[in-house]
């Protein structure tokens, strides 16, 4: 009797304890819970300035980023409600006043936020007609080992003709934010200046576009729609053609 009246002290000790530990760690837990709060102004430890202006049901987010410089004062990018709660996690961000969610503002082109990069491809692109698409995406050595493919969650890429017989490939990429789109633009620019490419700037509003001369009549033009990237790979003057007919 003395036995079990020991394991049954020692299981009601037990019982407490496990008690305890849950009442002292869900604070904790719920602490961590950030709610993203549509219409507000959010300010981060190093005052760049956001709103969110609307959140889907397929968990993706429109974001105005403040830039009062700008003459629109800003533009509207598409984040996954995933990185959107990472970002203003790490870069320490506090949402404000809101305010009115359908205000104007500019916006990066009309892909769809969810669609798939081989979804993006059309039959025919001006005088270019797509022959066929594949998601093994194939990369020149000197962007491969910039880790191109890697940092991105989707890719895909499109072969297209000419009515002569020449052919271009298009790759296309999503990447986790806008971020990591124009981080990416940059590393590349930068890449190809060190090995002495030619570089030609291109315009492209709010985005980041230029054409790089490989030598023996190849080129490619490297761009970015937001958080998506795109590559137009062909001979002569091909690449920037392609790139011009502004479908992306």
């Amino acid at each position: 009797m003395r036995s079990a009246s020991l394991i049954i002290a020692a299981l009601a000790v037990t019982s407490l304890a496990l008690c305890s530990f849950s009442a002292t760690t869900l604070p904790s837990a719920q602490a961590q819970v950030i709610t993203i709060q549509i219409g507000a102004t959010y300010t981060c430890a190093d005052q760049h300035q956001f709103r969110v202006v609307s959140c889907d049901a397929r968990n993706w987010c429109q974001v105005f980023k403040i830039n009062k410089s700008s003459t629109n004062g800003g533009f509207t990018v598409p984040y996954s409600k995933e990185v959107l709660i990472s970002d203003i996690k790490s870069y320490q961000c506090t949402a404000g006043a809101t305010t009115d969610s359908n205000s104007s503002s500019e916006t990066f082109g009309s892909i769809p936020v969810t669609a798939r990069s081989i979804d993006l491809f059309k039959p025919m692109l001006g005088n270019f007609k797509l022959v066929n698409t594949s998601t093994r995406v194939q990369l020149p050595s000197l962007l491969a080992s910039l880790s191109v493919l890697e940092q991105s969650r989707d890719s895909a890429e499109g072969l297209y003709r000419l009515p002569g017989g020449q052919n271009i490939k298009l790759v296309a990429l999503a990447y986790p934010s806008v971020d990591t789109s124009f981080s990416m633009a940059d590393k590349i620019e930068l890449e190809m200046r060190r090995q002495s490419y030619p570089i030609t700037m291109l315009r492209r509003k709010d985005n980041k576009a230029f054409l790089v001369e490989l030598g023996s009549g190849k080129s490619f033009v490297s761009w970015t729609n937001g958080f998506r990237a795109f590559f137009s790979f062909g001979v002569g003057t091909d690449a920037r053609a392609f790139f011009e007919a502004g479908v992306y």
